[in-house]
């Protein structure tokens, strides 16, 4: 048996979260545990409900998205949700400030619902999703355009193995995938990407694309 996605939904509009919830609620493998209408009722509810991915509107009271997109950051890696924008603005200056910030995905409020079905399936297992606002192309700039003093540390040493796990999470393959490519367990490949994140200060995946692109280790087409 799958086990479910743990969702969390932050958005101070009640009808759209709570709509949304109910429609999630009915898919195969996707639970909602977390409904809150601003930033800081999601982070006191992740204490008692672990989630595996929040969909986070940018514009509410008390916490809104930018300040609770810092603090998610802020987790240990092994408890981290990826986090799914769903905000009204989608210029490509506004996509990538949080991409670079550590959102895994970002989506119109316009979108139609079976993308945010797909987009909280791949950021599950993938890390990231790729769309018509994110594109590979976004990302790329994203990487080009990055600050010198990013806190991802260039150069770091990375064993050869951890290095082939690298370039696979960077060919969006998944910890399950990854284990039957190389014959090692699902638990050695998480372990291996815990240390790969210590090592390279990378918080999400787009971080480690990051690292691995300025690197040499991949490039955009490959992914």
């Amino acid at each position: 048996m799958t086990k479910s996605i743990r969702v969390g939904i932050a958005d101070d509009h009640d009808i759209l979260r709570q709509t949304m919830a109910k429609l999630l609620q009915s898919e195969e493998n996707i639970s909602v545990v977390i409904e809150a209408a601003h930033g800081q009722e999601l982070l006191d509810k992740m204490v008692d409900e672990p989630v595996d991915v929040v969909i986070l509107d940018l514009n509410m009271p008390v916490m809104d998205g930018r300040s609770t997109l810092k603090s998610l950051g802020r987790i240990e890696t092994a408890r981290r949700p990826s986090v799914i924008i769903l905000s009204m603005y989608d210029s490509p200056d506004h996509i990538r400030k949080y991409v670079s910030m550590g959102a895994n995905a970002f989506l119109s409020k316009g979108c139609e619902y079976p993308a945010l079905v797909r987009a909280i399936k791949d950021v599950h297992t993938n890390g990231y999703h790729f769309n018509q606002q994110v594109s590979r192309q976004l990302v790329s700039d994203i990487i080009r355009n990055s600050r010198k003093d990013s806190n991802l540390v260039i150069d770091s040493p990375l064993s050869e193995r951890e290095t082939e796990i690298l370039r696979l999470i960077c060919q969006q393959k998944t910890s399950q995938e990854i284990s039957k490519i190389l014959r090692i367990s699902q638990r050695t490949v998480e372990n291996h990407r815990l240390r790969i994140s210590k090592k390279t200060g990378a918080k999400t995946s787009i971080g480690l694309l990051i690292y691995a692109m300025r690197n040499g280790l991949t490039d955009i087409e490959s992914l």
